[in-house]
């Protein structure tokens, strides 16, 4: 019986590498019945699966229900992650590794220098950022479609130079910036 599982894991892995996961780095929590979670955990290449699980048959739950039930789970991956990267943050600081100016940060993400990104939550910095020389303008305001939101900017152009993007309450940023990062060199 544990051979067939496996083999089965072995087939859901797979399908979850080939269409989800493979450039992912967000954790997924296991939910399901309890003598699966180790099956599924010696076959599964995801390098973050979260210890903690969720216990239970959830054939005939909601996406609510489920939700309800992981949620806790999530709620605390978050909190002890993002504990790690204000400590990190703070030892970084000491060592000059951290930007707080946004015309800094800009300029060191299209340097490809950004390896953590912090962004208060719910702020906005509306004006124009140039991917390549990391100059901004900036608005009081949206004026128009071109005006964005400078902050959504250094996010993606973060992301996509495999960096890592935080949001986080504005009460718990490091410094009075609406975005920090810490720097790879």
């Amino acid at each position: 019986m544990k051979e067939k599982l496996a083999a089965f894991f072995r087939v859901v892995d797979l399908a979850l590498w080939d269409y989800l996961l493979r450039d992912e780095r967000v954790p997924l929590v296991l939910a399901g019945v309890g003598y699966h979670h180790p099956i599924y955990r010696s076959v599964s290449r995801y390098g973050y699966l979260v210890e903690q699980t969720v216990e239970g048959n959830f054939d005939y739950v909601t996406p609510e229900q489920l939700h309800a039930k992981v949620w806790p789970v999530v709620h605390d991956v978050f909190t002890v992650r993002e504990k790690q990267l204000l400590d990190e943050y703070t030892a970084r600081a000491m060592q000059e590794q951290t930007v707080e100016d946004l015309s800094t940060i800009a300029q060191a993400t299209v340097s490809r220098r950004v390896s953590h990104l912090l962004i208060a939550q719910g702020t906005h910095v509306w004006g124009l950022m140039d991917r390549a020389s990391g100059r901004i303008v900036h608005r009081d305001a949206q004026h128009d479609t071109r005006d964005g939101d400078v902050l959504d900017d250094l996010a993606e152009a973060t992301l996509a130079q495999g960096g890592e993007v935080v949001t986080l309450e504005r009460a718990k940023m490091p410094g009075h910036s609406p975005a920090a990062a810490m720097l790879r060199w």
